[in-house]
């Protein structure tokens, strides 16, 4: 179950990212550089249909908000939550509507989101879990993952079976998540819940190539 964090002291926004920096590579941390989270979230609203304004956006595994801050500024509802009680108190603290909990422990309640947008954990398989209950609470899913999140049988029978690849973006360059830079090809996915399962793919998804 998400908590509210009760971390209290009061923080001027820019010194937000000088303080508890460090990601916590046992959780799986690896933060989005903001230039490329904004230019996602850009995307993903030019995906759907519905006006940003009228969007209720669930961010799991929402680290310091560099999905979440953009998509408020575009006037969607965003409710983060993550497992790092720092991250979580660091978004109160600038005004998001933030919740401390392991977001695969949590239950979807009432009417769902309208699309779930995150960067999860993807090391030692994490990413295929995430993402099938992030489906359990939206109809539409944004997600930047690795390229390997494409294949394999697992992934073909829990997911691609299951749901449809409706978007990929192909990140010619590995996105920089510090100074050493990025170790794995990744790419965005836009994936969306299928009404009935089949081995068969039902349409071709669009493809973008970002430089």
């Amino acid at each position: 179950m998400a908590r509210r964090s009760t971390a209290a002291k009061k923080q001027q926004p820019e010194q937000l990212w000088l303080v508890d920096e460090q990601p916590r590579l046992d959780l799986d941390q690896w933060y989005l550089d903001p230039e490329l989270a904004r230019r996602i979230v850009d995307w993903v609203i030019d995906q759907r249909d519905t006006p940003a304004r009228d969007m209720v956006v669930l961010e799991p595994s929402a680290g310091r908000g560099a999905l979440a801050r953009p998509l408020v500024e575009f006037g969607a509802q965003v409710v983060c939550v993550d497992i790092d009680p720092r991250n979580v108190a660091a978004l109160q603290r600038d005004g998001l509507d933030a919740y401390e909990g392991n977001f695969l422990e949590m239950k979807p309640i009432g009417p769902s989101f309208d699309a779930v947008i995150s960067n999860p954990p993807f090391s030692n398989g994490l990413a295929l879990p995430h993402i099938l209950h992030m489906l359990l609470f939206a109809p539409h899913v944004f997600v930047h993952v690795p390229l390997t999140t494409l294949a394999g049988q697992d992934r073909h029978a829990q997911l691609w079976t299951q749901h449809d690849l409706e978007a990929q973006v192909i990140h010619s360059t590995r996105p920089k998540y510090g100074p050493s830079g990025g170790m794995t090809e990744m790419t965005t996915l836009h994936i969306a819940r299928r009404g009935t399962p089949t081995n068969h793919v039902l349409h071709r998804p669009k493809v973008y190539f970002w430089l």
